[in-house]
């Protein structure tokens, strides 16, 4: 991964650092300007990226709190989801005991509406059978009816035929007892045809009244039963629409439940992801501050044995430190272009004084091309150099100067983002690294 990478080159030059600060206290013949100007590049580079490291984990964090408010809302979705769930089952649970006690009595309604409609269709052929006899009846009692009829009309041909004829007409006793016993018989018989008739009248109005009542009740409990039924049927349809509706909505809530079990699952790994991220930042951290503590560490050490050179000294082949402050930029290669010199910090107004014995070649008050205000000091043997982004200028051009004398004082004119002494060393005119001569 890249910041494993960034950690085993930390650690590398952790090493080397060490290496190379036992180096210098070892060997004297070291150049302490030139490794000064190498720490103060690594602890610029170290900043920069424990600053980047520390934004990074302020990042991180912020991630970090947002997954876990996500983490928490998605959980009291799920909290309310299996209560709903919970809700859900519980009704449908309600809604099953319902529809089997509603299609039980469907059930017995049923079987009695079939039985019921077998008690009909029986009672239908009992009818059919009724009607059959009615038919033989009616037919019987149309015969009885016609010699009925037969005898008054024989009657009527003859004339009445009364007690007193037949008595008067009898020639002896035996005639007239033959004559009675002939119409007790003939009025027996009459008598007999009439009350066949009579009862054969109520026989056919008894049993067809009686059919027919059974008829109506039959057809009324079938009446009765079908609409209890039909109640039922309804009933039922609408428990097992709202059974319908309640298992949709538990597929629902189910498929919402999911979704939020994936969701949280997705932003554990990604709460995971960070969490690891910004552990291995703080190890990051705080590797990078140990190596800004070493790099101060040497460099407070570089810059003491420098100090200990005070502005009245001139050790052989060395210049005097052109101002008091903190080294901020070396020479070399700076954002894309060459920086001539070195940038000494300081406080604006600072006085800045002369690195050796010279003459003044050249002063400049105005934009300088960038330098803005500026110095330039000849020292014989090629040997010249510059003091620029000056606040005000206190020599002027072919004035003899002393080593440690006050030429001008810190600013930040020209192209300057800060006050800072901008100081050049030149030999015949080719720009060389200022801590080589300081």
């Amino acid at each position: 991964m890249k910041v494993s990478k960034i950690v085993t080159i930390i650690l590398i030059a952790i090493s080397v650092l060490f290496s190379a600060s036992s180096g210098y206290a070892l060997s004297p013949e070291d150049n302490p300007e030139s490794r000064l100007e190498e720490i103060e590049k690594r602890l610029q580079e170290t900043q920069q990226q424990l600053q980047s490291t520390r934004e990074k984990e302020n990042q991180y964090l912020t991630e970090i709190k947002n997954l876990e408010a996500e983490l928490d809302a998605t959980q009291n979705s799920l909290n309310t989801l299996e209560t709903e769930l919970n809700v859900t089952r519980n009704s449908l649970q309600e809604i099953e005991e319902q529809l089997q006690i509603v299609q039980k009595e469907l059930e017995s309604l049923r079987t009695q509406l079939s039985r019921l409609r077998g008690h009909v269709e029986k009672t239908e052929q009992q009818l059919e059978e009724k009607r059959g006899e009615l038919t033989e009846l009616g037919i019987e009692l149309a015969h009885k009816v016609n010699i009925l009829n037969q005898r008054a009309a024989a009657i009527y041909k003859n004339g009445e035929i009364t007690y007193l004829n037949i008595l008067v007409g009898s020639t002896d006793l035996r005639d007239l007892a033959t004559r009675w016993l002939l119409l007790s018989r003939l009025v027996e018989r009459d008598a007999t045809i009439v009350k066949e008739v009579k009862e054969l009248r109520q026989k056919v109005s008894l049993q067809k009244e009686l059919i027919e009542g059974k008829k109506r009740l039959l057809l009324e409990e079938q009446r009765q039963i079908e609409e209890v039924a039909a109640a039922a049927q309804s009933k039922r349809d609408e428990i097992k629409a709202r059974y319908e509706q309640k298992v949709a909505l538990q597929n629902q809530i189910r498929s919402q439940y999911s979704q939020k079990k994936n969701l949280k699952t997705v932003v554990l790994a990604k709460y995971d992801e960070k969490d690891n991220l910004l552990a291995q930042a703080r190890q990051d951290e705080e590797a990078l501050e140990a190596l800004e503590e070493e790099l101060k560490k040497e460099s407070e050490a570089i810059r003491a044995r420098l100090s200990e050179r005070t502005e009245g000294e001139r050790p052989a082949g060395r210049l005097a430190w052109p101002a008091q402050g903190t080294l901020t930029s070396g020479f070399g290669p700076r954002w894309g272009r060459m920086h001539e010199g070195i940038d000494i910090a300081g406080s604006h107004g600072a006085p800045i004084i002369a690195a050796e014995d010279g003459e003044v070649v050249q002063v400049n008050e105005g934009y300088g091309g960038g330098y803005g205000k500026y110095v330039v000091i000849y020292h014989g043997g090629g040997l010249s150099t510059l003091y620029a982004h000056n606040s005000g200028n206190a020599v002027s051009v072919g004035e003899k100067v002393k080593r440690g004398q006050v030429i001008a004082y810190m600013g930040s004119t020209g192209n300057s983002t800060g006050v800072h002494l901008h100081f050049e060393v030149r030999i015949n005119g080719v720009p060389r690294a200022p801590l080589e001569y300081l």
